[in-house]
């Protein structure tokens, strides 16, 4: 082979070699600032919640929702919004943006104003008995009646309920705001 054609063969060989890694590169890149939204669309960071109210004797405590703000504020504390909850149970499940052919829960405030979107098939149920709980929200439903948001940690749901339920939701309060 004369020299003149294996230069051009090493050089369209390396040619190839490049452009395999410029598109390698620009994958990594593209993966890089997907991963970085979605962080922003998670907005805040992630709470620290308070342990769950329990009793003298160590039990989980549930309670009305006028009576879980209450304790919480009794505590120098607050409710968690829904957002909060969530993201404090599943961060990859809380997002501001609908992403394309895939259908989220959208959550509004109690204002009817759309809040954030949720998806619960991205929950992993942790360990312990708190994770087989119903969670108050301070974030109230938006349809004009008395209900308020509550995190399933057992299915990583988010429901709505009456805020007078007797014994139906445990309390965990936000630590440090």
């Amino acid at each position: 082979m004369p020299s003149g054609k294996k230069e051009d063969a090493t050089m369209n060989h390396r040619g190839r070699d490049l452009k395999h890694t410029r598109i390698g590169s620009l994958i990594r890149l593209i993966l890089l600032l997907v991963s970085q939204t979605v962080t922003a669309q998670a907005g805040s960071p992630v709470v620290q919640l308070s342990d769950a109210a329990r009793t003298p004797e160590g039990k989980i405590v549930r309670m009305t929702h006028p009576e879980a703000q209450a304790y919480c504020r009794a505590q120098g504390l607050r409710l968690p919004s829904i957002q909060e909850l969530a993201r404090a149970f599943n961060p990859n499940g809380v997002m501001t943006k609908q992403p394309a052919g895939v259908s989220l829960q959208a959550v509004q405030d109690g204002h009817g104003r759309f809040e954030f979107y949720y998806d619960p098939n991205s929950y992993q149920r942790g360990s312990g008995e708190l994770v087989f709980e119903w969670y108050w929200s301070a974030t109230r439903y938006h349809h004009g009646i008395d209900h308020a948001y509550f995190f399933d940690a057992a299915r990583g749901q988010i429901y709505d309920l009456s805020r007078l339920v007797r014994g139906s939701c445990a309390v965990r309060c936000v630590v440090g705001k």
